[in-house]
């Protein structure tokens, strides 16, 4: 047995012995019983734990929470029953699947057969920009690039996967103190909380200031956005395969179930959950040099 065995089936054991029953998959908080686990949900109350609550009420925004939750395109028909679906043990099993394996191919057909989620907080759009001039240090000035809709190759890159890259990590986490004050005042965060619908796009132009991040991440003729994160949201559904470079982080620091540091880029393939307090720049981009050294 090895050592990995021994320490699951010895965590196994103590579960067993312990009064939780279920977990919630968002923040992996433990319950004795499902009526407090849902109590929980409704106490949260916000957009992700109000999806988890919504099994009964609509489904698809359910199945599209829990799968972003868990980090997992688990099909509608081997998900087990609510609350059979928050056993910890199930929980733990499948928590994370999708992380941990570059082939997800098995769970594609299920995840984009799922109906549209009827809720603002994953139904969204946002502003796209579009590059005028090709970025890249090196890039040729022959014309324009034809974008790709999958901008790191399939073969190696998994959703979720951090694009590491020392170097242009330190490089933007340089540029960013001289942003700060910019960011603020293009996304600002708003005083009235009846408002607040989880996220804050621009409203000016925001190309020119970005020029030397899009520099250290692509070449050529990108389309992106720029969005913040005032609470637990969605990704936009307008650019739901893309590159996320994390600007800022006030919280947990949340991208599906993986943790994101400033400065750092992250391929997403699919719609995900965006914890509270990130501003991110989201890219699709032709030619993707951030990450490509490793």
């Amino acid at each position: 047995m090895s050592r990995l065995e021994r320490s699951f089936n010895t965590q196994s054991r103590v579960l067993q012995k312990s009064k939780i029953k279920y977990l919630c998959p968002k923040c992996l908080q433990g319950f004795s019983r499902s009526d407090v686990l849902y109590q929980h949900f409704r106490q949260k109350a916000d957009a992700i734990h109000k999806g988890l609550d919504s099994n009964k009420s609509n489904f698809a925004l359910f199945l599209s929470s829990y799968r972003g939750c868990m980090g997992s395109l688990i099909p509608a028909a081997k998900l087990p029953k609510a609350p059979d679906c928050f056993d910890v043990f199930f929980v733990i099993e499948h928590y994370g699947e999708e992380t941990e394996s570059p082939n997800i191919s098995d769970y594609a057909q299920s995840y984009t057969s799922t109906p549209s989620m009827h809720s603002h907080s994953c139904n969204f759009s946002v502003p796209l920009y579009h590059d005028r001039q090709p970025r890249g240090y090196d890039h040729d000035s022959h014309g324009g690039t034809a974008l790709s809709t999958m901008p790191v190759p399939e073969q190696h890159v998994r959703h979720l996967q951090i694009l590491h890259d020392v170097e242009v990590e330190a490089k933007i986490c340089a540029l960013l103190p001289q942003m700060d004050n910019w960011l603020d005042g293009t996304l600002p965060l708003t005083d009235q909380p009846h408002h607040d619908l989880g996220v804050i796009v621009p409203s000016v132009d925001v190309d020119r200031p970005l020029i030397p991040v899009r520099d250290l991440l692509y070449k050529g003729f990108g389309t992106f956005a720029l969005i913040r994160t005032s609470k637990d949201i969605f990704s936009p559904q307008n650019i739901p395969e893309a590159v996320y470079t994390v600007l800022r982080v006030d919280g947990p620091g949340l991208i599906g179930n993986q943790k994101v540091a400033i400065g750092e880029s992250i391929w997403v393939s699919h719609q995900t959950t965006l914890s509270a307090g990130l501003i991110l720049l989201i890219g699709v981009f032709p030619t993707v040099v951030v990450g490509q050294k490793v």
